[in-house]
């Protein structure tokens, strides 16, 4: 039997599907206590018959984490609960599912301050698709006079400014292309939908505490918004680094502002269970919005 209250059901429902206790298998999913009944149904919703299996490897990854910080690994069940598709960007590979990719677009007012700002041992590893020809910012943080930051274009090409190098013309006429760029210490590689297009070494340049705030959806240089540079390209995902230690992991999130309302940003999967550190990133705009679409599955025939 399936516990719900003081009542004990023989199956219950999930949207169009059904659970039962026997198809829930060795899943132990509400003794672990990670995921709510309202989670766990909206997953179910999502994947259908293969929901138990994300569920499953949901919970595997937040016992993972628990193991060593519990406090870490509760915090971050608490985000999943608030939102359950969180789970398509954790990186998670449940048995038989392929996960499908969340992604959050911006209407071309709308950014995002990550409150990081580039100087030379900045890195980043960051995602995200093409979805215009027309020049507008994707992302980044510099300084005139060099090209001290990270930038990029989408006018059918990728600027790419790291330390002093100019990474000029890698992607020609990319419209709705899967971009992927790493870029740590002096090396940086450049690819498109799956594909290196380009690597190499950056020269490092002289930085000060002028740099300017790096930015999702915009371009920042020297405190401004370069106007007309906003781009509504979808993100998947954005890693920043500090040589080696990761200082920012953010993600797509929507945050639940009332019983049926929520806001969409992105979460820092780097400050979950972080004393004190800030969790969610919405829009800085003061106007206009992001949107995350909802996930596309074909459940298992």
């Amino acid at each position: 039997m399936i516990g719900k209250g003081a009542q004990y059901l023989t199956a219950a429902g999930f949207g169009r599907y059904r659970i039962s206790a026997a198809s829930l298998g060795s899943l132990d999913l509400f003794r672990a206590g990670w995921l709510k009944f309202a989670a766990v149904q909206a997953i179910m919703a999502a994947f259908g018959v293969d929901g138990t299996a994300v569920i499953r490897a949901t919970n595997d990854y937040l016992n993972g984490i628990a193991a060593s910080d519990k406090a870490k690994a509760t915090a971050l069940a608490g985000f999943i609960n608030e939102d359950p598709m969180m789970v398509c960007s954790l990186g998670l590979e449940p048995q038989g599912v392929t996960m499908p990719i969340r992604h959050i677009y911006g209407d071309n007012t709308a950014y995002i301050l990550t409150g990081i700002y580039p100087y030379t041992n900045t890195g980043m590893d960051l995602a995200f698709i093409l979805k215009k020809t027309s020049r507008n910012g994707i992302f980044g943080g510099s300084t005139n006079g060099g090209y001290k930051g990270l930038e990029a274009y989408s006018n059918g090409h990728i600027d790419l400014l790291y330390g002093t190098t100019f990474v000029t013309n890698e992607l020609t006429a990319a419209v709705d292309d899967e971009v992927h760029i790493v870029a740590k210490g002096t090396s940086y590689q450049v690819y498109k939908n799956g594909t290196l297009v380009k690597s190499g070494t950056a020269t490092t340049g002289t930085y000060s505490a002028s740099e300017s705030n790096f930015t999702l959806f915009a371009i920042m240089r020297n405190g401004s918004l370069l106007n007309g540079y906003r781009s509504p390209d979808g993100f998947q995902y954005c890693k920043l680094y500090d040589g080696e230690t990761e200082v920012r992991n953010l993600v797509p999130f929507k945050h639940k502002t009332g019983t049926d309302t929520y806001e969409c940003g992105m979460l820092d999967l780097a400050a979950v269970g972080v004393t004190g550190a800030k969790t969610f990133y919405g829009n800085d705009a003061g106007s206009g919005s992001f949107t995350i679409p909802d996930i596309s599955y074909t459940p298992t025939p």
